[in-house]
């Protein structure tokens, strides 16, 4: 019994995190090329249609881009759109999409500032797989 009652908290807690993220929800591009622009980010997602303001690439103090970047999308229907174009490339890079939200986006965005490693950057993204080769 209280298995269940716990499942049914947190499938609750799930739907009101959902409705309350309207507008905060975005997906994360992880594996960009260093001289990546906003551009490039528009470019790659063809289906989706994003202004550059929603575009945030993760950048260090030194203003070098982390190979991270969150985009802010407008609905959930963007957001599934915008995750078939996981593993497609930008020039010869694959990049990795995965869902997240804007509060990712800001302890990204301090981390980056305080020089963490891409790795450890990535590590911070729910669902972002590290893989070698091949995987």
């Amino acid at each position: 019994g209280r298995q269940t009652a716990a499942g049914l908290v947190g499938k609750k807690v799930v739907d009101l995190t959902h409705k309350k993220m309207e507008g905060d929800l975005g997906v994360v591009l992880r594996g960009l090329p260093f001289g990546v622009s906003e551009l490039d980010i528009i470019k790659f997602f063809k289906s989706v249609t994003v202004p550059s303001e929603n575009i945030h690439i993760i950048k260090y103090k030194s203003g070098q881009c982390t190979g991270l970047a969150y985009v802010q999308l407008g609905t959930q229907e963007e957001i599934e759109k915008a995750l078939l174009m996981d593993r497609n490339h930008i020039g010869s890079r694959y990049i990795e999409v995965v869902e997240s939200n804007s509060s990712i986006h800001h302890k990204l965005d301090r981390n980056a500032k305080f020089g963490r490693t891409p790795i450890e950057l990535a590590r911070m993204v729910g669902r972002i797989q590290l893989r070698g080769r091949g995987g």
